[in-house]
């Protein structure tokens, strides 16, 4: 499953995703965040990507439509890309977590 649908799957249903539902790779992490306070998760909530990442990776995705990366950098982009998708399923796994416990979490913006 993408881990998009995986992030949209536990906002939606306000459960935990089943880790089987999500890549190998991330499970422990996600582990992890089922054992934080509230107030740590709210923490994690509130977790951006930082702004200069995010203008790199943007730019880089938009010379790579124009197939103009060398390889260094389309290996930028795949680490930027992979940062943002981790950062996308650790904020959706502790928004399910909090509403699982009774929270009203405001479905995000971005």
């Amino acid at each position: 499953m993408p881990i998009e649908d995986v992030a949209v799957k536990a906002i939606q249903t306000g459960l935990p995703p089943g880790l089987d539902d999500v890549p190998v790779r991330h499970r422990e992490a996600l582990r992890r965040l089922e054992t934080m306070t509230d107030d740590e998760l709210w923490n994690v909530l509130r977790e951006r990507f930082r702004e200069e990442s995010a203008a790199r990776q943007a730019s880089l995705l938009g010379r790579n439509g124009q197939g103009e990366l060398s390889a260094s950098e389309r290996a930028a982009l795949r680490r930027l890309s992979g940062a943002a998708d981790r950062l996308m399923l650790r904020r959706a796994h502790a928004a399910a977590i909090l509403r699982w416990r009774g929270h009203t979490v405001p479905l995000p913006r971005e």
